[in-house]
């Protein structure tokens, strides 16, 4: 907390000592010396009516806050600013200066902006920031107050990070369809278990439990103990998918962004579940808003609101507003089959919700990050924070790819664990 003086008020008080100097001189005493009394009165108030204004800021609270921590850069990202006067007094004209950081600028550009808060109470004000490309760090925010002419202003300086990121990149103006694009899973979709089936796979030892239909008596006979057939079955596929295609899963090149490569990997999982008459759950998020469906046979619903993502104007996306919401949503209808979360860049922000699903987790949680050919190592770096979150849960796969074919990869290394809980 400071008060400072304004240039006004060194030149009012300088021009009061000229004229006390000048009257006590003997120049127009008659009239020096009482504007110079008027003059150390009016700035002896001043500082009175500051001193009343210091005690004010001081019961002045302010929490600061982004909508959306990361965008392209000129596209504003918005900060909250909630201001909380508990004083019993109103204060009008607080100034709120932001502490910008040096590689953004404001929308529109100000330095600050006017509060005007009654008594015990609270108002929250809004503005846009826009960024050059990388990390931008906000560490404070500054109140301030003048006196009624101005001749002093006091200063509270107020701790309140935030820190927002800026891509380097072009957003694809709209994405295509992905007809016919496979994920090439076929060893997963016509996989066959050991189960009731017609076609022959081996004979073992009978062991308490199994059906006495299947003892074979011929083989029995000659190795003088219970042997059981064992037939194949055919494998069906059941799935939960949560399509993540908020505002940060549009950056990269077009047709090649998080987004793209979201809806191929989707696509193909959501094919294989329906050839092989599997169930399949989803949850597409838009960031604002979500449409969920509980796990049934696979429908050509999917299939509609996958058209209807594939046609979306990414400018329209709007931030993971409510990612946590979905997420636990998906979870609750996926508690017991494996649920595939296609995500991307800024899923680091919400680790912690990550972390509270998988703890409740008893069938796979597969988390595939998908991130733009570019600035590898800002990316990397949040797959590696997210991953090291996570690794401590056996349930749960985190795994990263910036293409489709890198997708196909890191999906065939988790595909075991896929067909163990297939129906």
């Amino acid at each position: 907390m400071a008060i400072t003086p304004t240039p006004k008020a060194i030149v009012a008080v300088f021009s009061a000592v000229l004229l006390y100097v000048l009257g006590f001189l003997g120049a127009y005493p008659a009239i020096t010396l009482p504007v110079s009394l008027l003059l150390v009165v009016l700035v002896t108030a001043e500082y009175a009516i500051i001193n009343k204004y210091e005690s004010l800021l001081s019961r002045v609270s302010v929490r600061r806050d982004v909508v959306e921590r990361a965008a392209p850069e000129n596209t504003p990202i918005r900060i909250l600013t909630r201001v909380c006067n508990k004083s019993s007094e109103n204060i009008d004209n607080l100034v709120v200066l932001e502490d910008t950081p040096p590689r953004t600028r404001r929308v529109p550009a100000a330095t600050g902006f006017l509060v005007n808060v009654g008594p015990g109470e609270c108002k929250t004000y809004t503005y846009g920031l826009v960024g050059a490309p990388g990390l931008s760090t906000a560490r404070r925010i500054v109140l301030e107050k003048s006196s009624p002419l101005a001749l002093f202003s006091a200063a509270r300086s107020l701790e309140s990070v935030i820190v927002v990121r800026y891509y380097p990149v072009a957003i694809t103006a709209r994405t295509r369809m992905y007809s016919g694009e496979t994920l090439g899973l076929e060893e997963i979709y016509s996989k066959r278990i050991k189960g009731a089936g017609m076609e022959f796979y081996s004979i073992r030892e009978y062991q308490p439990g199994d059906d006495p239909r299947r003892i074979v008596w011929s083989a029995s006979a000659r190795l003088q103990r219970l042997m059981v057939r064992e037939d194949l079955a055919e494998l069906r596929l059941r799935l939960y998918i949560f399509l993540d295609l908020s505002r940060p899963m549009w950056i990269g090149e077009p047709g090649a962004t998080p987004g793209d490569n979201v809806l191929r990997v989707a696509s193909s999982l959501a094919m294989g579940v329906k050839q092989s008459a599997g169930i399949l759950g989803y949850t597409f998020l838009y960031g604002e808003v979500w449409f969920s469906r509980s796990p049934a046979h696979a429908s050509q619903t999917f299939f509609e609101l996958y058209n209807r993502a594939s046609m979306t104007d990414p400018y329209l996306s709007a931030p993971r507003a409510n990612f946590r919401d979905a997420l636990r949503e998906a979870s609750a209808y996926s508690e017991n089959i494996p649920l595939v979360i296609l995500t991307g860049p800024e899923i680091s922000l919400h680790v912690d919700d990550l972390v509270d699903v998988a703890r409740k987790r008893r069938a796979p949680l597969i988390i595939v990050y998908l991130y733009p050919d570019m600035h590898r190592e800002v990316f990397l770096e949040e797959y590696r924070y997210t991953a090291s979150k996570l690794r401590d849960y056996p349930m749960v796969h985190v795994l990263r790819a910036s293409s489709f074919t890198e997708a196909l990869g890191a999906v065939n290394m988790v595909a075991p664990r896929l067909v163990r809980y297939a129906a």
